[in-house]
């Protein structure tokens, strides 16, 4: 009995320990589970922080793209405004009408841009929207000197009409005329025969022809002295009288340097000798 007993507990002791081992063996898988599923955590939680990082940059790299997409759009707008702008000056100095041509092909391009905009083509859009506003440029500059040109002759034109008209007022329209785009004011009877003295009745006309000269500052006054053709010395009494009536606009406040003396003496008489109030 005591040999089978022992037997009996030999094999119970082996089956324990191998219970033991059996049993150390799980707690290690079990501890090596746990810390495999601590790190499987960790790692899905970066792997979650890491996906939110991305999206979030994804976002932002869309949110740019746009952005530049209208910072283009923005630009080649502005390209196309400044080509406008260019464009408006041009016509204002009739570029349409005396550079056709370059105005033309200036046309053709901002037309051009605004298709290639409207295409989503921004960078061709701008190219065109710059080519249009140099060659609007070029037709404002070309046309400009032509129509300022206008512009003075019309204006020039538009006060020697009223310089004109306000000297019909002064002396009548009997005498006043146009010579070479000039204005001429005749003062036939202002001396008597042989003198050189303004007579006290042309006195008053005088003063409104300085003041007609003062006005119209920008002009230069030619003082035309005549005689009779019977006068002696004619030349010399001619130019007395054109220096007389100089003193007399200087004294008035015409400056002397826009004052011109000519004595014509008996030549080329503005007026009508025949007249007794002409002598």
């Amino acid at each position: 009995g005591e040999q089978t007993m022992a037997k009996t507990y030999a094999a119970l002791a082996q089956r324990q320990y191998a219970t033991a081992r059996a049993q150390a063996k799980m707690n290690e898988a079990k501890a090596r589970k746990e810390a495999a599923d601590k790190e499987y955590d960790a790692i899905k939680l970066q792997m979650e922080t890491l996906k939110a990082k991305q999206d979030g940059l994804e976002k932002s790299i869309a949110l740019m793209k746009e952005n530049i997409s209208n910072s283009d759009m923005a630009n080649v707008e502005h390209r196309i405004q400044v080509a406008m702008t260019e464009r408006e000056k041009a016509v204002g100095v009739e570029a349409p009408l005396t550079q056709k041509a370059t105005f033309d092909a200036a046309e053709a391009k901002l037309k051009e841009a605004g298709e290639k905009n409207a295409r989503g083509q921004r960078a061709e859009a701008s190219a065109s929207a710059e080519e249009a506003r140099l060659m609007f440029s070029k037709a404002y500059e070309l046309a400009k000197p032509e129509f300022d040109s206008k512009q003075q002759s019309a204006k020039a034109a538009e006060r020697q009409k009223l310089l004109f008209t306000e000297a019909q007022n002064i002396v009548g329209s009997e005498n006043v005329l146009t010579d070479m785009r000039n204005t001429v004011i005749i003062l036939a009877g202002s001396f008597e025969k042989d003198k050189s003295e303004i007579l006290p009745v042309k006195l008053d006309a005088l003063r409104r022809v300085a003041e007609l000269a003062k006005k119209y500052s920008d002009t230069t006054v030619t003082i035309e002295g005549y005689v009779q053709k019977s006068t002696k010395n004619y030349f010399e009494v001619s130019q007395r009288r054109c220096d007389t009536v100089r003193d007399f606009l200087m004294s008035q406040g015409v400056e002397y340097k826009r004052l011109i003396t000519t004595a014509k003496g008996k030549e080329n008489l503005r007026y009508d000798e025949k007249k007794k109030t002409n002598r």
